[in-house]
């Protein structure tokens, strides 16, 4: 079986994990709004616009699918199912994928120098300095995702498996709680039994003795 760091991720290691996810989704739409707006207003000059590879998919915009595999990631390690951790492993393979087609497409705008020479200088400079920003933080999508995989794929014999042994324990438990019950309820019976035969035993001793004085006299 393969071995890997992050075959133990703790709880918070996998809530984290989403909640950084989440803020990443969040700063791609803020990307894609800015650069919206930034090609959207270009005026179309003698050579005419700027209109990236990233720009046209419109890449920024697919982040949210890192929202969504988030949104799972914490819901997974909050309220632990099998239905919740196949979505989680779900959302996060889909992310991965989407990360890893950015990451070649932000490659591909920004070894592509020739449209920048004579095509709205500026905001070229400035869409390419935004799309340096987008290839960080979708490695970093990448990087989280591919460690959320590996954690399920290292774990997923325990964790395909349902978490009856808990519920079965607290039924042992129960039960055993009971059964102990009605045994002390069974010793107090039968110690009140036994107090009850040894007064009268006692009582038929006073009676005795007192016949027996009676005859002697």
């Amino acid at each position: 079986m393969l071995h890997f760091p992050v075959e133990k991720l703790s709880l918070l290691d996998s809530m984290v994990l989403g909640v950084v996810q989440i803020m990443m989704s969040s700063f791609h739409m803020l990307m894609w709004y800015f650069l919206f707006d930034l090609y959207s207003k270009q005026p179309e000059g003698y050579f005419g616009i700027y209109n990236p590879i990233t720009y046209r998919v419109q890449y920024p915009s697919w982040a949210i699918s890192f929202f969504l595999s988030g949104i799972l990631s914490v819901s997974e390690a909050k309220y632990s199912s099998i239905q919740l951790r196949k979505l989680a492993f779900f959302g996060n393979f889909v992310s991965a994928t989407i990360a890893s087609i950015g990451i070649i497409l932000i490659i591909i705008e920004l070894c592509s120098e020739d449209e920048i020479s004579y095509k709205n200088f500026s905001r070229a400079n400035v869409g390419r300095m935004v799309s340096m920003i987008l290839l960080v933080t979708s490695l970093l999508e990448f990087s989280l995702t591919f460690t959320y995989i590996c954690y399920i794929l290292c774990n997923w014999n325990s964790f395909m498996k349902e978490n009856t042994p808990e519920k079965d324990t607290h039924c042992d438990v129960g039960e055993a709680d009971y059964a102990e019950k009605e045994e002390e309820e069974d010793d107090d019976d039968e110690n009140e039994e036994i107090m009850e035969e040894e007064e009268e035993e006692d009582k038929d001793r006073e009676r005795k003795e007192e016949l027996k004085k009676e005859t002697s006299f």
